[in-house]
């Protein structure tokens, strides 16, 4: 236990003391934003239906939806970068030298990892939770917001389990960077973060239900905004902006099962992730 959690702590500091890597885990989050303020923020605003403050809660828990679920995969990406620094500087051969076992050192990386990128992500959502609760008088009710705490956490271990396999897949910094820029941005626009889903091609859409951020972005919305100001809104307004579930194969699953069956292939994913380290560390 105490070398996982020096390991553990090793690698926190290592992503926290480099700003580089914090600021460009964050870019793709701050242009997000940007998107949202500078292009789409009076298409999304046209909610004349809403009063003025149903109308803030409304866009804020649509804006802070996808920021959050683009938030998991970014700031996973990150993190997970010091594996990938000590795979080819070839520090990680320090640690296989040291009477730690190979399974420990693979844990502490991913570890690091869960609990970096949950921490930030909570910092996230409570800044919204206390920006409408100081400047309009709306508090999330308490049960919403354990219900958010719960649904980040499970988009954390999908996101990180994904990363953390993808970063077995890679041998430098350089193409890790690359390969996270370009995760970074089709994730965006497939998981309909960055644009709804609804402005999407038809095989697009297709392809965004064999994704699991489509569902997390779309269910996490509908949380934050809440059912009591979605049914205020007309239907075709909501297909607009992407707020209907996603059909995949015409299964008609709920989205619980949907996000259950994610949730198993990241187990999944974990023990390959396990197995292609171990394989790597030899």
């Amino acid at each position: 236990m105490y070398e996982l959690s020096t390991l553990v702590n090793r690698h926190i500091k290592n992503f926290l003391r480099d700003k580089m890597s914090v600021f460009f885990s964050f870019l793709s989050i701050i242009i997000l934003l940007g998107i949202y303020l500078l292009f789409l923020g009076s298409f999304y605003s046209e909610l004349s239906i809403l009063t003025g403050v149903e109308n803030t809660i409304f866009i804020l828990g649509y804006i802070m939806g996808g920021v959050i679920v683009i938030g998991t995969i970014t700031l996973s990406l990150g993190v997970i970068g010091s594996y990938v620094s000590d795979l080819e500087s070839k520090r990680i051969n320090g640690f296989l030298v040291s009477p730690i076992k190979r399974s420990t050192l693979t844990l502490s990386y991913y570890l690091s990892t869960v609990i970096l990128t949950l921490f930030l992500t909570l910092i996230m959502f409570f800044l919204m939770f206390f920006y409408l609760g100081i400047s309009l008088g709306y508090w999330y009710p308490p049960m919403l917001v354990l219900s958010a705490i719960l649904t980040i956490t499970v988009y954390v271990f999908i996101s990180t389990s994904l990363v953390v396999f993808l970063a077995t897949l890679i041998k430098s910094n350089n193409a890790f960077g690359g390969i996270s820029a370009i995760i970074g941005t089709v994730i965006g626009f497939v998981g309909g973060i960055y644009i709804p889903i609804s402005m999407l091609s038809s095989f697009m859409v297709s392809f965004a239900g064999l994704l699991p951020f489509s569902y997390m972005t779309i269910f996490l919305r509908k949380m934050l905004i809440g059912n009591e100001l979605l049914l205020k809104v007309p239907n075709e307004a909501l297909v607009g902006m992407g707020l209907i579930d996603l059909n995949p194969f015409n299964l008609n699953l709920s989205m619980y099962w949907i996000l259950g069956i994610f949730i198993a292939l990241s187990f999944a994913l974990l023990m390959l992730t396990y197995f292609r380290v171990n394989k790597k560390t030899k």
